[in-house]
């Protein structure tokens, strides 16, 4: 970390920090990378109104989330967005996350699948020009890729299987 990565995230005008969910938060080697990252913290500084640990350098990146998760709500990544606020504060210009990846690849979705595709490359481009993600392409991004009661009784039909994916 001290001597790659640490002088690359200060330098970097934007940073996209990426983690499925694993037990309603980020894995453990996101969850490392984080920690890692106290050095850049001025723990005796006041916290803004944005939030957010208050940096010890003038200069921070733009941070952009990303994460997938299995199940079906987006409720699932409340915890994980907390943590990210909490953590980036005023740094953070969007989070993006996406339920149901675990459908992805289901035949009978695809057209959902490629209007979720679709809206992660505007993302991609709105974050880059604006600094921001639109509420229209976040909902794009997030939209049901089948009624709730299709994807419970898929979930229960691939662990009944054993879930090993």
């Amino acid at each position: 970390m001290t001597e790659v990565l640490f002088d690359k995230y200060l330098q970097a005008d934007l940073v996209v920090l990426a983690s499925p969910i694993y037990h309603a938060t980020m894995n453990a080697r996101m969850k490392l990378f984080v920690e890692r990252t106290l050095p850049m913290m001025d723990p005796l500084a006041e916290m803004g109104e944005a939030g957010g640990t208050p940096h010890r350098f003038d200069k921070m990146p733009r941070v952009v989330t990303l994460s997938v998760c299995g199940f079906w709500e987006q409720s699932m990544f409340e915890a994980l967005s907390l943590t990210w606020r909490m953590c980036l504060g005023g740094d953070l210009i969007a989070e993006i996350y996406r339920h149901s990846s675990e459908f992805l690849s289901v035949p009978e979705f695809q057209p959902q699948v490629q209007a979720v595709l679709d809206a992660l490359s505007q993302a991609g481009e709105e974050v880059v020009r604006q600094g921001q993600v639109t509420p229209e392409t976040m909902a794009d991004l997030t939209q049901d890729l089948a009624p709730a009661d299709t994807l419970v009784r898929l979930s229960g039909e691939f662990w009944s299987q054993g879930g090993t994916g």
